[in-house]
C-alpha cells in the first residue's frame, strides 16, 4: 500500500487549504473566501490556531480585493484575536512561537483599523522582545507594518462561485466555531501570566530557544 505523504496532502484536489489558493491564484475570490474559511473552522475544530488565524486572515484579504472593507475588518479582527489567544498558549513553551504570533495579531488589528487592540499586543510585545534579546539592536525590535491587499476585480466566471449566501454561511460558521473552540476550552499549553502586558521574565529566559 502508497503511504501518503505530507506533500501528497498538500496538493491534493481535496484538499481545502490548497484549493482555496489555486482559487485565489485563478482571481475567483469569492470562492478562494469561502474554501479559507472551511479551513479556518476545521482547523479550530482540530485545535491548530495558527492554521485557523493564517486562514481566517487569507480571507480577509480575499475580501479586501472583491471590494469588502467591512466584512473584510471584521475577519481581520477575528484573526487578530486568534493569533492573540495563540500567544496565551505558546508564552510558556515557546518564545519564538509567541512573538510570531503577537507580531501577527498586530498586524491584523491594524488592518482591522482597531488601534486599541494593536496597542495592547504592542504593550507585551516591547518589553517582552528587549527581555529575551537584549543585546540586539532597537530598530530590529520593532513590530513590522502590514501592506493592505490592493481591491481587485473578481474573475468574471461565475457558474462555479458560491453565492452571496454561502459567504455568509461561511463566515457565520467560522465566528460559532471561534465561539465554541472557546467556550470547550481547547487544551492550552501552559503559562504562568501574559495578563496586561505582565511577563514572567524568569519564565522567558528559561524558555528560550
Amino acid at each position: 500500500m502508497r503511504v501518503v505523504t505530507w506533500l501528497d496532502k498538500l496538493t491534493d484536489e481535496s484538499n481545502t487549504w490548497f484549493a482555496a489558493l489555486r482559487a485565489e491564484a485563478e482571481g475567483d475570490f469569492v470562492s478562494a473566501i469561502v474554501l479559507y474559511l472551511r479551513d479556518a473552522t476545521e482547523s479550530l475544530r482540530q485545535g491548530s490556531l495558527v492554521r485557523a488565524g493564517l486562514s481566517c486572515s487569507c480571507a480577509a484579504d480575499c475580501l479586501v480585493k472583491t471590494g469588502d472593507p467591512v466584512r473584510s475588518r471584521n475577519l481581520y479582527h477575528e484573526a487578530g484575536n486568534v493569533y492573540r489567544e495563540n500567544f496565551e498558549r505558546a508564552i510558556n513553551v515557546s518564545v519564538r512561537e509567541a512573538l510570531w504570533s503577537l507580531e501577527r495579531a498586530y498586524e491584523c488589528y491594524l488592518l482591522a483599523d482597531d488601534s486599541d487592540g494593536a496597542q495592547e499586543v504592542r504593550e507585551i510585545y516591547k518589553p517582552l522582545t528587549h527581555r529575551a534579546y537584549p543585546f540586539r539592536e532597537q530598530e530590529k525590535l520593532q513590530l513590522p507594518r502590514p501592506d493592505p491587499p490592493s481591491s481587485n476585480k473578481p474573475n468574471s466566471g461565475t457558474e462555479s462561485r458560491p453565492s452571496d449566501a454561502e459567504l455568509r454561511k461561511a463566515i457565520q460558521e467560522f465566528l460559532q466555531s471561534r465561539g465554541s473552540s472557546k467556550g470547550r476550552g481547547v487544551p492550552q499549553k501552559p503559562r504562568r501570566s501574559a495578563q496586561g502586558g505582565q511577563i514572567d521574565e524568569e519564565d522567558i529566559v528559561n524558555q528560550l530557544g
